[in-house]
């Protein structure tokens, strides 16, 4: 479907900050989520199977995407889930959960940006891992 099928209101596009859940999987990625960035520069909606949870208030760009998906919050979520085969999260449920903030929005600028350290971090490991691991196999 090309933009000049469906061009969607102004309501779904997806805005900076937002968190998009996956609702439904078979496996542990159900409740994981992304935070969105970079929206003003590409027009996008959320797909099937996936939650769109937009904050009130505001929080520093990533903290949010790094609280969502620790193992604190996805623990909450796992006792929210419903199905053996297919697990599935419902709305309610995330709005039933609860997170813990700092007191701050220049502390959650510390942390979120301590977090994207240790990630940029663990991605170089595992592309210089996945390099050396190529270079034996050739």
């Amino acid at each position: 479907m090309n933009e000049e099928e469906w061009t969607p209101s102004r309501k779904h596009l997806l805005k900076n900050g937002d968190l998009v859940f996956a609702d439904a999987a078979e496996d542990n990625t159900v409740g994981k989520a992304v935070e969105i960035s970079g929206a003003e520069f590409i027009k996008s909606v959320s797909g099937l199977h996936t939650i769109v949870a937009r904050p009130i208030q505001k929080f520093a760009p990533t903290f949010l995407g790094h609280c969502i998906n620790a193992q604190s919050y996805q623990k909450q979520l796992e006792s929210a889930m419903q199905g053996i085969k297919v697990l599935s999260i419902s709305k309610s449920n995330i709005k039933k959960t609860t997170i813990t903030l700092p007191d701050s929005y220049d502390e959650q600028i510390k942390i979120a940006k301590l977090f994207n350290t240790i990630d940029h971090t663990i991605t170089l490991h595992q592309r210089e891992s996945k390099l050396n691991f190529e270079e034996v196999i050739i």
